[in-house]
């Protein structure tokens, strides 16, 4: 299951299909989630409850209005902003000598990269292959994609 919380904004889900019917667009902040089987996949959505497709159907998927960077959010009463560069992954705002969990995690959910006393150094993305990723400090998530 792939959960689009952290993504959501004013971006949407396409889906095109194989005989070039009519596309399904999905709006990012009414997808609760997407699921994944042997078969096809379905796109969950709060309005239209669920939409399924079958792999063989599916020309392809398309992510448009998507933010291809970092979004800035909030964090203790300031405003952090993190955001990639050169293979690390920066923050503004952080208060020094504060120390927090950090991570990265992949869309499928998995833990990428932790830092459990995290005190707002630089973090290194070497590790990660090319791919969309959420990074979160405090219950504050920020997308950002490496390229």
């Amino acid at each position: 299951m792939l959960a689009l919380a952290s993504m959501a904004g004013d971006g949407n889900i396409i889906v095109y299909m194989s005989d070039n019917s009519a596309a399904s667009t999905f709006a990012l902040t009414d997808v609760s989630s997407i699921r994944f089987d042997s078969n096809g996949f379905a796109v969950n959505t709060v309005e239209d409850g669920v939409s399924e497709f079958e792999y063989a159907d599916v020309r392809s998927i398309k992510f448009t209005d998507f933010a291809s960077g970092v979004d800035a959010v909030a964090g203790d009463g300031a405003q952090l902003r993190a955001y990639y560069h050169d293979g690390y992954i920066y923050a503004d705002g952080w208060q020094q000598g504060h120390a927090a969990r950090a991570a990265v995690y992949g869309l499928d959910g998995t833990v990428r990269i932790t830092v459990d006393d995290w005190d707002g150094t630089p973090i290194a993305t070497d590790c990660l292959d090319r791919g969309i990723y959420v990074f979160s400090v405090e219950n504050s998530n920020i997308k950002f994609i490496k390229q």
